[in-house]
């Protein structure tokens, strides 16, 4: 993701081109070159809102740090979902008022991530040992050998779905508006010290973009 955001946001710094703000760089191709250009020229300034296409550092930066965001949000979920139960994450957003229906369904999916994937391994590898070669096919070929395994994999997953429906149903799933548990989640004094602790950062990065708005763009 990072080798796609950081090229494109450095050659089409965004800011540039809407705010025309001045950045330092090299020009790939100048306004003065592209009307010089018989058909691509009209297109790249009808794109570029007529400043060409320049390489700059503050895009180059700014896909950086977009990078980087993507990057601690993803590890951050990651650490999440391995060292919490889903269960205590459930009850946790019940503890807020968010619908058990809702957590239940974004949980589950959740869930299913790395099942699907093994899935997904297991159905190439069967296909591998049958006969499949994925690397000498040809594109037509690798398409319709990933179509077949992709189409495998959804019938696994609507059965699996199904299951899961039934499960939920014997078990009276939704039955009643008021649920009960059979753990309740109290507040330690060590959440609240880390609550306390995320909600002060939380505070002074807000407060800094407000006062420095260019600070965190």
């Amino acid at each position: 993701m990072g080798l796609l955001i950081i090229p494109t946001q450095t050659v089409f710094y965004w800011r540039f081109y809407l705010y025309n703000e001045p950045v330092h760089g090299w020009w790939i191709i100048h306004p003065d070159a592209a009307r010089s250009l018989p058909l691509v020229g009209p297109l790249i300034l009808g794109v570029t809102y007529g400043r060409g296409i320049i390489a700059c550092q503050e895009g180059f930066l700014h896909g950086l740090f977009v990078t980087l965001k993507i990057i601690i949000t993803i590890f951050a979920c990651s650490l999440l979902l391995m060292t919490t139960k889903p269960k205590d994450i459930i009850l946790t957003f019940n503890k807020f008022g968010v619908p058990f229906k809702m957590t239940f369904t974004a949980m589950t999916a959740i869930r299913f991530i790395p099942i699907l994937l093994e899935e997904w391994a297991l159905i190439i590898n069967a296909q591998q040992a049958r006969g499949a070669r994925f690397r000498k096919s040809g594109i037509r070929n690798l398409m319709k050998v990933f179509s077949r395994s992709f189409s495998t994999m959804i019938i696994n997953s609507v059965r699996r779905a199904k299951v899961l429906a039934l499960a939920m149903e014997t078990r009276a799933f939704g039955a009643s508006k008021r649920r009960t548990s059979l753990t309740e989640l109290q507040m330690a004094r060590t959440d609240i010290i880390v609550t306390a602790a995320i909600c002060s950062v939380t505070g002074s990065i807000v407060a800094l973009a407000a006062l420095f708005p260019n600070l965190f763009v």
